[in-house]
């Protein structure tokens, strides 16, 4: 038939694709070709071809969104409106922020290599505080960085509807967030993402 196609990796990650478009749009059906398909963009995919946006943080990134879709539905539904509105009256695009939490998660973490703390200037020492608190957090839990996602997910979007931000803010949307995360995680008295979601004042339902 029509055939989704795909070289490369991409075959492999449109089974979770698949399964986040029906935690989304329950039942609504994709067509025979499920990609490139230009229904992608009401998720928040950039192009026709969802598997394009999936740079670096892509397939984590939709990972995290399938969790934040079972896990708490009620905000992952919430939040996937954002697509659906206009990009200059409150939206933007849902499936692409959740590459950019993803990507500014692992940067406040430094998750990417690990850091001497004893050569570390003063601002690398806070960023191996967040990356210890992490560290505890997921010491406790496998799902912790899911979790963390999906809090700083809702903060994004709750700074970006305070701001009343068009999609060209989006960048500076996400700094603030970034700001915001650095700030809580960095307090050593954080034992989980419970008591993360407390201190920006998230509640996750």
């Amino acid at each position: 038939g029509g055939g989704g196609g795909g070289g490369g990796g991409g075959g492999g990650h449109l089974g979770e694709l698949l399964g986040l478009w029906e935690a989304t749009f329950p039942g609504e059906d994709l067509g025979e070709k499920k990609r490139p398909n230009p229904a992608w963009k009401k998720l928040g995919f950039q192009g026709e071809d969802p598997v394009t946006d999936l740079r670096g943080m892509g397939m984590l990134s939709v990972r995290m969104l399938a969790y934040f879709a079972r896990t708490y539905p009620n905000d992952y539904r919430r939040l996937a409106q954002r697509s659906l509105l206009d990009y200059d009256k409150g939206g933007y695009p849902f499936a692409c922020a959740g590459v950019n939490v993803c990507g500014i998660l692992v940067d406040v973490m430094q998750l990417r290599r690990s850091q001497d703390a004893a050569r570390a200037p003063p601002a690398k020492k806070k960023a191996m505080r967040c990356h210890r608190n992490i560290a505890r957090f997921m010491g406790q839990s496998p799902c912790a960085f899911a979790d963390v996602f999906c809090i700083a997910f809702v903060v994004l979007d709750r700074e970006w509807a305070e701001a009343k931000a068009t999609y060209m803010q989006f960048s500076l949307v996400a700094a603030t967030l970034r700001r915001r995360l650095h700030k809580a995680l960095k307090h050593s008295s954080l034992s989980c993402p419970a008591a993360l979601a407390r201190a920006l004042h998230v509640q996750l339902s």
